[in-house]
């Protein structure tokens, strides 16, 4: 009577199947969202893909302020230079999440063959890189996290405050008194752009988002060699869907020949020639604020090596013919230039 195949070589079996299936990939299925937006423009976007870096934490310098020392003078003036402190360290940690599935050995010699295992193991590793990105996208559109929250990531609405006041009155979020380790009270250049809307209109909503393009489009003057200028290179704006739809209804009223389409203008109406995005996230979360979004100052930080690294099979504690598998992930978002976005609040 034959033996049948020993767990050790299922095992390898199943990390064989998973090698030719490559490295996990974002398939987007049985998704809850219609869009993702972290997806789109962190993960699977050519030019503003994840950055990778060691250490245990993330930390980057940003020259934030001048000492403002420049004048004209007469013959043999009396100098007056300062030493300032120029920059400041800006510092986030990294923070993990994962998923994972399982499965029984039993299956394995039920379903023998890679092309079997392949059918049997894919739609499980979907599923648990769907998980990772739909808790990615909601955790980016999520409320800011408390000073006590070691556990979440840093996302849109830490780095970018809302304040009913227009200018630039983004300072730090909720009781924090700092946004990635700057104290935005000292450093005047570290708050983003606020104002607050009433009404979709071109004399209110408009009329703000025009304001604030103005007053967040700073252009260097000067190069300097090693200084990264901000620049308008992927600037986005984002809401939710009921926004979105308002402000695209403007958009159709001004045109009065866009044909026999009673849609014409979904995905194509933009703003200043920016993209203007409808939020699956930010609809289903009821947030009807209005984000002008540089995404050239935006950037998700991956820990090296562990970037959707695969784990296992390792043991099923308790089944002993079960295994399970892990995909990890530590990151965190960062923004570098703060004044370079705003966000435009919906008066309550």
């Amino acid at each position: 009577m034959p033996n049948g195949i020993a767990a050790d070589q299922l095992d390898d079996l199943m990390r064989s199947v998973l090698l030719n299936y490559g490295k996990p990939e974002i398939r987007q299925i049985a998704q809850k969202l219609q869009n993702y937006f972290v997806s789109t423009y962190f993960l699977n976007n050519k030019d503003n893909k994840p950055t990778f870096d060691g250490g245990d934490g993330i930390s980057r310098r940003l020259f934030l302020k001048r000492s403002e020392t420049a004048e004209f003078k007469g013959l043999f003036a009396q100098d007056t230079l300062n030493l300032e402190n120029y920059s400041q360290e800006l510092k986030v940690n990294y923070k993990h999440i994962d998923d994972g599935w399982i499965y029984d050995l039993g299956e394995m010699r039920r379903n023998k063959g890679k092309g079997l295992l392949y059918n049997l193991i894919k739609p499980r590793e979907a599923n648990c890189m769907l998980n990772i990105v739909e808790k990615l996208e909601s955790k980016f559109f999520g409320d800011a996290l408390s000073t006590t929250d070691t556990v979440n990531p840093n996302g849109l609405k830490y780095w970018i405050v809302s304040n009913a006041t227009t200018g630039f009155n983004g300072g730090a979020p909720g009781s924090h008194t700092t946004v990635g380790n700057i104290d935005p009270t000292a450093y005047e250049n570290w708050k983003n752009f606020t104002a607050q809307y009433t009404k979709i209109s071109k004399e209110d909503l408009i009329d703000k988002m025009q304001t604030a393009a103005f007053y967040t489009n700073f252009k260097a003057p000067i190069e300097v060699d090693g200084v990264k200028n901000p620049s308008r290179n992927g600037m986005v704006i984002v809401t939710n869907f009921a926004t979105y739809n308002a402000m695209k209804s403007i958009a159709e009223n001004q045109n009065d020949k866009i044909g026999t389409d009673l849609d014409a203008y979904e995905g194509k109406f933009k703003f200043q020639g920016n993209n203007i995005i409808a939020s699956a996230q930010m609809t289903q979360n009821s947030d009807a604020d209005v984000y002008m979004l540089n995404m050239d100052t935006f950037d998700m930080i991956c820990l090296e090596d562990s970037y959707m690294v695969r784990s296992g099979p390792k043991d099923l504690e308790g089944v002993h013919n079960g295994r399970k598998v892990f995909i990890d992930l530590e990151m965190n978002w960062v923004c570098y230039d703060r004044r370079a976005n705003s966000v435009i609040k919906a008066a309550a």
